[in-house]
């Protein structure tokens, strides 16, 4: 028989788009919307663990783009991605948009977001926001889910266009979707391959989140220059950036992984 942990509920709000819900399980505590799909996973305890794998994968923006000052997500979820990069990076300004105030809400509640000035979150349609602020990022990072997957208008054509205009020059898009939902994922692949002029992804498993990461240019580092900025962050940062390196794959067809010494 399997052993299912004892789960306590901390926080629950029904919010206009869905419920929002956080248990506590054992250590760990999980962002739900309603459902067992988990949003966001943190333990208090371990603070600099990031739970879920497409959240490390994600943070390869940094590798990517090395001297990131200025960051946009477009949504929170528990925020434990913010709090990272807050925490880690303390060079970095980050703006969060989140369409749920009860998000909001239960972020600061029981996943320890910090109040700053380094991180500012405001509570609305990011595209909305996007369109009135002219402000422009080195990243930006479209994790924007419902209950049902992803949030479909954040990732309309239309929008994708208007995060790339607030790129700065060298600018990365990251956007999260699900392996599991082969014709949204196949949907949003198309799109950014007519949004952005260099696509890259990261599978993170089988059936479960792909990370793409689009770039404004075509002006690329080489592989080698790649791993040696991932295995340097590595001794500075607890994440494994080295691993995810191998994992890109240029998105085209044929694309092989880039090629670089392990």
């Amino acid at each position: 028989m399997r052993f299912i942990p004892f789960e306590r509920k901390l926080f629950e709000k029904q919010g206009q788009h869905h419920l929002v819900q956080v248990f506590e399980r054992g250590a760990r505590r999980e962002l739900r919307f309603g459902n067992h799909i988990v949003q966001s996973s943190y333990i208090p305890d371990a603070p600099d663990v990031l739970q879920l794998d497409y959240t490390r994968a994600m943070l390869m923006a940094f590798v990517l783009s090395p001297g990131v000052l200025r960051v946009l997500h477009i949504g929170l979820g528990g925020g434990t991605l913010p709090r990272f990069i807050h925490r880690h990076f303390p060079d970095v300004q980050q703006r969060i948009v989140e369409l749920s105030p009860e998000v909001v809400e239960a972020a600061y509640a029981c996943f320890d977001l910090p109040r700053s000035p380094r991180l500012i979150v405001w509570a609305g349609n990011g595209a909305e926001h996007v369109r009135k602020d002219r402000s422009s990022y080195d990243v930006i990072f479209v994790d924007a889910f419902t209950a049902e997957g992803a949030a479909s208008e954040i990732q309309q054509p239309e929008t994708l266009r208007l995060f790339r205009a607030r790129l700065a020059p060298g600018g990365w898009l990251v956007c999260n979707a699900w392996g599991s939902d082969p014709q949204g994922l196949s949907r949003l692949t198309q799109d950014l391959m007519q949004v952005v002029p260099t696509l890259f992804s990261i599978s993170v498993r089988v059936n479960s989140n792909v990370i793409f990461f689009g770039k404004v240019d075509t002006a690329l580092p080489m592989p080698l220059e790649l791993m040696t900025r991932a295995r340097e962050l590595a001794r500075e940062i607890p994440l494994e950036f080295h691993q995810f390196v191998p994992r890109l794959r240029r998105v085209r067809t044929g694309a092989s992984a880039l090629h670089v010494p392990l």
